[in-house]
């Protein structure tokens, strides 16, 4: 900004005439007062014109430019406050400015102040702003300019650079412990590359130090963030640790990279998502599964950019079985004739067709298998017909005369240990069938006939 002030002031040059007054005119002498000062007083500044010989040239009145290429946020008063003063003849040629300027930053900073018209024409003041009050000032001053703190970067390595006095020991501590070494140069000025930054905030403190290696002066405390964009995990733990018993609830806490937008873990199937407090730390409870075992945790991490770390296998832990109370009632088995009361078929139907009748029934469960009986019309004693897996059998009608059996069906229970078939039955059904008895009489006097008619035919 100032800088372009400077080349708009040299573009308006262009339309004055040089008159034998700037053949005179050979600087400014710029005195600032005090000569040090703390960050945001306001010290004083006093500019001369002065000729060649170094004296009051007490014919200058023209326009100046004054700023400081140190510190470009520095503040000037409501007179200066767009950096340019026309000099006045009650001025005197020496014009002094009370409160002028406020730096915003420490180490030497200059105040400088150019002819609008003759860019040869300048002068230059120095003073020294500390961060603490100058009274206190004792040590050696060393500052960081960069990195600024709070500044967040994407890798663990930076770049340091500062201030201190020319050629002197420099140190570098990196979170209060790893050390850098460096050595200032002829312009006060050194730099630094530091090296292994941790995820996340990382503290910087440079020290000066002389001949004898003791520390005369010490930085602020420069923060610097270090985020490396994968999310990962720092530690991981379950409450109780380790061993948890079946079906019981836990805490489950994580820590990681902080303000993550998501952080879920996957146990036996079921997702859960974690919430984060304090910063960096992910908690949840969990329910343990039913069944005893080995269980692993996944672990996925999502950033604010959306990058997604998934963590297989992160932690395991051992589900123990429910521990039986002494106080329970002993568990009772019951015998294969008890398992078998409660075998029921239950809803039978009848469908007839053309050439069969189709018996159907509810699905038992834990049955194995269905035994079918027909009711004898003899004896009525119930004759097994057939065993059939399925609850479905085809009773098939044989003749146009019409006849009716009463059937029943019965689940049987086999489960490796028990064999047997349940007591209780459907309601006895009637079918319509074609009794085997009449089929046999009849086949047996067709084929009386058939024999009949060829003996009656060879006489």
């Amino acid at each position: 900004m100032f800088r372009s002030k400077i080349i708009q002031f040299l573009i308006a040059s262009m339309t004055v005439s040089f008159s034998t007054v700037y053949a005179n005119i050979d600087s400014f002498e710029i005195d600032i007062s005090p000569k040090q000062a703390k960050v945001g007083d306001a010290v004083d500044i006093t500019i001369k014109a002065l000729d060649a010989s170094g004296n009051v040239f007490r014919d200058y009145a023209w326009d100046i430019l004054i700023f400081s290429d140190t510190d470009l946020r520095a503040e000037f008063p409501w007179v200066l406050s767009d950096n340019t003063y026309k000099f006045k003849t009650t001025d005197q040629w020496d014009v002094k400015f009370e409160n002028a300027v406020k730096f915003s930053q420490s180490w030497k900073q200059f105040i400088n102040v150019y002819d609008s018209a003759n860019e040869d024409v300048f002068g230059i003041g120095e003073i020294t702003i500390s961060t603490t009050d100058v009274a206190s000032v004792s040590n050696t001053e060393i500052v960081i300019n960069n990195p600024s703190s709070g500044t967040t970067i994407g890798n663990s390595t930076i770049k340091v650079t500062g201030k201190t006095e020319k050629n002197y020991a420099v140190e570098i501590t990196l979170n209060a412990s790893e050390k850098f070494e460096t050595i200032s140069n002829g312009e006060w000025m050194f730099d630094v590359e530091i090296t292994g930054l941790e995820s996340w905030q990382n503290s910087l403190v440079a020290t000066i130090l002389d001949a004898e290696g003791t520390i005369i002066g010490t930085s602020q405390e420069v923060i610097v963030n270090f985020d490396d964009l994968v999310p990962s995990i720092r530690s991981i733990k379950t409450t109780p640790e380790n061993t948890i018993e079946a079906e019981s609830s836990f805490d489950i806490e994580i820590t990681s990279n902080p303000w993550l937008n998501e952080v879920k873990v996957i146990l036996d199937d079921f997702i859960q998502t974690l919430q984060e407090w304090p910063a960096g730390t992910y908690k949840a409870s969990l329910t343990a599964p039913k069944i005893e075992g080995n269980y692993k945790i996944d672990v996925i991490l999502i950033n604010e950019i959306g990058t997604e770390t998934e963590i297989k296998a992160a932690k395991e832990i051992l589900i123990t079985p429910i521990p039986q109370n002494a106080a329970d009632e002993p568990v009772v088995e019951l015998t294969c004739e008890e398992l078998a009361q409660d075998l029921e078929v239950k809803n039978p139907k009848v469908v007839k067709m053309k050439s069969k009748s189709v018996i159907t029934w509810d699905e038992t469960q834990k049955a194995a298998s269905y035994n079918v009986y027909k009711k004898n019309r003899t004896s009525w004693e119930l004759e097994l017909v057939e065993n059939v897996t399925q609850p479905k059998i085809e009773i098939n009608i044989v003749w146009d005369v019409v006849e009716y059996d009463d059937f029943v069906i019965k689940a049987v229970l086999d489960d490796g240990k028990c064999n047997i078939e349940s007591p209780n039955s459907a309601e006895m059904t009637q079918v319509q069938t074609w009794p085997k008895e009449i089929l046999l009489l009849i086949l047996a006097v067709l084929a009386t006939a058939f024999i009949l008619r060829r003996k009656n035919a060879n006489a």
